[in-house]
């Protein structure tokens, strides 16, 4: 019988430690589960002017991608690796409809240090910021994203409206982890 108790005791102790290890894990902070390397899986943008009635929609040609971001922890740098290619489709709206004005592709090269996440990085309310002081313009950089996490996928969402106020739509970034 006390075998018996010192078993089940024994049994217990095992399992709430084991779910203690779970939960911890579960736990950590969005600075912590943004850490490491990501390969860039799907990249979607559509931008907008209402006042020129004019748009632009970017997407991934993943056969001729290989773009990569890692977020380092001391110091909060973002190092990004290898090439984007996406096509763009840029359009205007008559009668109410997208009508393609111009098809062709173009890249972003790490080499060149283009990106939407460079340099810097922190985590403010659960919102990536990175930024690049001296930015390509003279002036700094700063971009704002929400983050979701899911499985191994880091998904990051721009408003475009933080790059030009006359702009709307959204820039979707999906990321998985190396």
């Amino acid at each position: 019988m006390r075998k018996n108790i010192l078993f089940l005791l024994l049994l217990s102790i095992y399992h709430s430690c084991e779910s203690d290890n779970s939960s911890e894990n579960q736990e950590l902070s969005t600075s912590e589960k943004i850490i490491g390397e990501w390969t860039l899986k799907y990249y979607y943008r559509d931008s907008f002017s209402a006042i020129e009635q004019t748009g632009r929609i970017e997407e991934i040609v993943p056969e001729e991608t290989d773009y990569g971001i890692e977020f380092t922890v001391d110091p909060q740098k973002i190092i990004l690796s290898g090439f984007l290619r996406y096509s763009v489709q840029e359009y205007e709206i008559v009668d109410n409809e997208k009508v393609i004005t111009s098809e062709h592709t173009n890249f972003m090269d790490s080499e060149h240090g283009e990106g939407y996440h460079v340099n810097e990085w922190r985590i403010e309310n659960d919102l990536l910021i990175t930024e690049d002081p001296t930015g390509d313009g003279g002036g700094p950089y700063i971009s704002i994203s929400e983050i979701e996490f899911s499985g191994n996928l880091l998904k990051l969402t721009l408003e475009n409206s933080q790059f030009n106020p006359n702009r709307s739509g959204q820039t979707f970034l999906e990321y998985e982890r190396k």
